[in-house]
């Protein structure tokens, strides 16, 4: 082997194997164009070569004197050999959405790898943020699970897990945003699912190559998130080589801890339960398997993978215990295409199937340890696909134009079987405990209508940009459309209707006096119809951007500017939320302070919106019936718990609608501005001396014209009464529309109750509601080490403080996961109190992570977090006294008052009750490889949560039972970490 080919065999070595401690600072995020840049820098007039050496894309430029460096811009990630004029050969290693930086001075010709050189920072003077970028060797160095949210959570340093109860249960929040505000990308192709934004179409984890996670700080050229953007990077086939491969992950139920039993405060009454029994278990299997290589040499790739998995759960419940078997097999296939060294079409291809297989038992008793009598056999099926094209032309060593076009598709699981039987009808108690047959079905508490097509939702989407190099502008500009598509079936109650138990206290029943003795429980019947529909959001945006390099290598100042255009419609194709041309401006500058890339300032402002979802064009459009009464009753049934014997309704029915579709203008405010948030981000990077490196980085994030839906009526009847309209009824009203909180409403109303809708706009304070509310404080500081073939390591810590009247698109507390349709503004007693500090504010995080490699067969890494508690509240019913009570007290209890030890209603403000205590968790890998002749095999033994800290990572929050009884399990948790768990895996590569 030639002198030259070992010292470029040596570089790639370096890069396959490049610092994990380096994965928190990797570059600006192009989450859209899902590419990379490299730039030469040069002293001397000459030419410059760069070669892909997977897919064998070819790019040459001819140097201009005096212009200092050389840019290629809109190129795959991967290795490149560098070649010069000058006859120098060098590889460098771009990552997904960064700009790699290569010094070439007559005596120098340095080479960054993974977005940084040993003792000196990669300024990328192209973008000011940072963003974190994880390569599939990082995956398997380190004991990350299996998912992209595990990714974001335990590396990146301005992120938290979310509820356990809403989404999959582990979505990153970040930077004091809600877990239904991110975006999740594709190959720069949008997969977020927005009927609540708590879901997106996965990649199977072995088929991913690059993970860029991003914290904030966008540029123009995309929008609609307020958190995070997590885009993924899939592999792709080599053009002259074949690859291939298989593994096989286990996770077996001997080698997973006990959960926790937790038992409730009053036992022996209908308020006992137990929580994450020790009895649950679960297990699961992985298998994968990939090939891939050239159809035609240096033209024509393909990448193909299938996975298969396989998981067994026994879950032990109250009422009901259950065993579940699921398997999701999923599959990928990338086509790359090098129709000549200008240009490139890609085409990747993704297909999942979900189904779990059900068998439930009805306890014999409360609690039984075992599986009891006969099986109840059901079954839930979904699954998912996406098809995304994609073009890279470069008609000019200045001009580049990326095109996109793509399709998504996600069926939501549904369920057949015992679990939708019929006959059972909705029932709680006066403790709010579900009781009856229904209860004992394991889902609930809705049927669908069974007439209409499986629920989808489908996104189709195209996007064009353009870069322009000028001197030292690089201009870029784009445009982007989608059309979201969502398919509702219609629902009801089990049974076609609700019941609830209630006590009176001094023998009223709905203001009616003496009907009951004071102290006996009568009860509320509630019935509630939907129709099924098509419902469509349209998203369109366009942009600008100009990154100017004032002072080439030190100095870059960019500035944006994004509009923003949204279209939200019923099922009848009728917009009730239409935003043209929002303006989003971006600005930011990167500052390379001594020249040496030793320190480097930067700073970042902006605007960003995000769409209304297609949850709310259901919740709020589609037609329905719905009128509630109240009781006596005779008895109880024995099975279903329904009451028996129903006196006519005391006080009457009251019909809130009659099943039709709502006019567009009734349920939203015309004057509507859709969510916005403005950031700010202030920050450095210091390199300390060889290997090591430091950071500091600010960010205040504050909403702007936050929006959520309003339930109640007595502001349009006051108001009415006020102006003269004396036959106004508000039974003419929606249930609900969507506002923003604390501003004035416009909207159509039947003023004069002879079906003419009039347009009125209604002052704020009719409403009696806080103004809508968030903010963000956050100061991270990152200590990092270069890995050098022997050990490196990650640290950071991150101090925060988020505050507001609401958390977001979703509501942790309540585990409310309605996109930007939470009960925190349902009528204006709910957000007395209201501001306060929200469940994503975990003031201090410690986060460390790193690898050791004993020698070239044997290696180690761990990921260590430590978190402080997340706020609690004390959640339960507004007093009778409230203006608002009679419409307040239909929503759960989520209000700020409590009742006190003597019975009487407290508030409480958001927050205030304590936090839940510290978390802590340490993850452990272990892994041996063996080179073979043909490939290399490998073994790994992956130990999650080492010490088995099973902290509370969330409580019950309900103060109140009921109006007249507190909860006596306030304060009990209902989540707890993960229990220890392995995960073996076995790994062949060729």
């Amino acid at each position: 082997m030639t002198e030259k080919k070992s010292q470029l065999l040596m570089m790639l070595q370096r890069a396959a194997c490049a610092s994990v401690a380096g994965l928190m600072w990797m570059g600006p995020v192009q989450a859209q164009s899902a590419d990379g840049a490299l730039s030469v820098r040069i002293t001397t007039e000459t030419w410059v070569e760069i070669f892909h050496t997977a897919t064998h894309e070819k790019r040459r430029v001819q140097a201009v004197p005096g212009e200092g460096s050389i840019r290629f811009s809109g190129i795959r990630p991967g290795h490149y050999r560098v070649t010069t004029s000058t006859g120098r050969t060098e590889l460098v290693e771009v990552l997904l959405g960064t700009e790699e930086v290569l010094v070439l001075d007559n005596d120098i010709f340095e080479v960054s790898i993974v977005g940084q050189r040993r003792g000196r920072l990669n300024v990328d003077m192209s973008n000011p943020m940072p963003s974190l970028v994880v390569r599939r060797q990082d995956t398997r160095a380190l004991p990350i699970g299996a998912s992209i949210e595990a990714v974001a959570t335990r590396l990146a340093t301005d992120t938290t897990t979310g509820d356990a109860h809403l989404g999959s249960g582990r979505l990153p929040a970040f930077g004091g945003a809600s877990v239904g505000e991110n975006g999740y990308y594709i190959n720069g192709f949008d997969v977020t699912n927005i009927r609540n934004f708590l879901s997106y179409i996965e990649v199977p984890f072995e088929a991913i190559d690059q993970i860029q996670v991003k914290g904030g700080a966008f540029g123009a050229e995309y929008g609609r998130a307020l958190g995070g953007v997590i885009n993924v990077m899939t592999r792709s086939g080599h053009m002259s080589e074949w690859h291939g491969g298989a593994s096989l992950a286990v996770e077996p139920r001997f080698l997973r801890a006990r959960a926790r039993d937790v038992h409730s405060r009053k036992s022996s009454s209908a308020l006992d339960y137990t929580l994450y029994q020790s009895l649950d278990a679960q297990d699961s299997t992985t298998a994968t398997a990939y090939f891939s290589g050239p159809i035609i040499e240096d033209r024509l790739s393909f990448f193909g993978l299938v996975q298969g998995n396989r998981a067994h759960v026994d879950d032990l419940e109250a009422a009901t215990n259950s065993r579940s078997r699921s398997s999701t097999p999923s599959a990928l296939l990338k086509l790359d295409w090098n129709l000549n060294p200008d240009h490139r079409l890609e085409w990747t291809g993704i297909r999942t199937r979900r189904q779990t297989q059900y068998t439930d038992y009805t306890n014999a008793h409360l609690y039984s340890g075992g599986f009891d009598g006969v099986g109840q056999r059901s079954r839930s099926d979904g699954g998912s696909s996406v098809s995304i094209f994609r073009h890279v032309g470069t008609w000019s060593p200045a001009l580049k134009t990326f095109w996109m076009v793509g399709q998504s598709k996600d069926q939501v699981n549904r369920v057949t079987g015992a679990r939708m039987r019929e006959g059972c009808p909705t029932v709680y108690d006066t403790n709010d405990q579900p009781i009856g047959c229904w209860s004992k079905m394991g889902m609930g508490p809705t049927l669908r209508d069974a007439g209409v097509p499986d629920d989808t939702d489908q996104r189709r989407a195209w996007r064009f940009d353009a870069e322009y190099t000028a001197g030292n502008h690089v201009l870029r500009a784009g445009w982007d459309h989608e059309r979201f598509r969502s398919v509702a079936a219609g629902q009801r109650y089990y049974g076609g209707t609700y019941y609830q138990y209630l006590t009176s206290e001094d023998g009223s029943v709905n203001d009616v006096p003496n009907v009951v003795k004071p102290g006996d429980p009568y009860v509320f019947q509630y019935v509630r119809t939907s129709t099924s529909g098509v419902y469509e959001v349209k998203n369109r945006a366009w942009y600008v951007e100009d990154t100017w390099a004032v002072v080439p290598e030190r100095l870059t100042l960019y500035g944006g500017w994004r509009s923003e255009s949204f279209d939200n419609q019923d099922a009848r194709g009728r917009s009730f939320v239409k935003a043209h041309q929002l303006g989003a401006p971006r600005t930011g500058f990167v500052w390379n302070v001594d020249g040496e890339d030793q320190l480097r300032i930067y700073g970042a402002a902006g605007r960003y919106y995000i769409p209304v979802s297609s949850g709310t064009n259901i919740r709020l459009t589609r037609g329905e019936t719905e009128w509630y009464s109240y009781h006596t009753y005779a008895g109880r049934d024995g099975v279903t718990q329904a009451p028996w014997g129903l006196s006519h309704a005391v006080g009457g029915e009251t019909v809130i609608r009659d099943g039709r579709m709502p006019d567009p203008a009734t349920v939203a405010s015309t004057s509507l501005k859709p969510m916005a948030q403005d950031e700010f981000v202030l920050g450095f990077e210091r390199a300390l001396m060889p290997k090591w490196r430091m950071g500091v980085k600010g960010t205040y994030r504050t909403v702007r014209h936050g929006m959520d839906d309003f339930c109640a009526h007595y502001p349009m009847t006051r108001w009415a009464a006020d102006n003269g309209y004396t036959q106004f009824d508000p039974a003419t009203l929606s249930s609900c529309i969507l506002i923003n909180p604390g501003r004035d409403v416009t909207l159509k109303m039947d003023v004069d109750n002879n079906g003419q809708l009039q347009q009125v706009t209604i002052p704020a304070g009719y409403f009696g509601l806080a103004s809508y509310r968030r903010t963000y404080q956050g100061l991270t500081f990152t200590l990092d080490r270069d890995f050098d073939d022997v050990w490196g390591l990650g640290f950071s810590y991150t101090w925060s403080r988020s505050v507001g009247t609401a958390e977001g698109y979703v509501q942790s507390s309540l585990n409310q996961g309605d996109a930007g349709s939470t009960q925190d503004f349902d009528s204006g007693s709910l957000t007395r109190g209201a501001h306060g500090y929200l469940p994503n504010d975990r003031r201090h995080q410690f986060k460390l992570h790193g690898r050791y490699a004993f020698n070239a067969n044997y290696s180690m890494g761990w990921v260590g977090t430590l978190v402080s508690g997340r706020p609690i509240s004390c959640m339960g019913y507004v007093p009778k006294s409230a203006f608002d009570h009679a419409e307040a007290q239909f929503a759960q209890p989520s209000s700020f008052y409590c009742l006190n030890d003597k019975g009487v209603p407290q508030l409480h403000r958001r927050g205030s009750m304590g936090r839940t205590p510290w978390s802590s968790q340490l993850d452990v890998k272990f892994g041996y490889t063996q080179k073979l002749t043909h490939g290399a095999f490998s073994v790994e033994a992956e130990i999650f949560n080492v010490f088995n800290q099973q902290s509370a990572i969330e409580v019950d929050e309900f103060g109140d039972a009921s109006e007249s009884v507190r909860n006596a399990n306030y304060g009990t948790p209902t989540a707890f970490s993960t229990p220890r768990y392995v995960r073996l895996t076995a790994r062949y590569d060729f």
